[in-house]
């Protein structure tokens, strides 16, 4: 892939992070925490990675070492 067309994708990333980055912050402010619509813009920034790289998100949980 080229330079010019790896910084299109990223720009293109960040363009939807920060559009549904802000439709979350909205809905937490109007509705709260545990409105559907808060649940489905956290659901949207988790598929990002998915869409685009084809990884799972994080995991933010730490394995416990036995």
């Amino acid at each position: 892939m080229k330079m010019g067309g790896s910084i299109m994708i990223l720009k293109k990333i960040v363009d939807e992070y920060e559009i549904i980055k802000g439709n979350l912050n909205e809905a937490r402010m109007n509705f709260g925490n545990h409105h559907h619509l808060v649940t489905e813009y956290q659901n949207q920034l988790d598929d990002l990675c998915t869409r685009y790289f084809g990884v799972n998100k994080t995991n933010s949980k730490l394995k416990k070492e036995k």
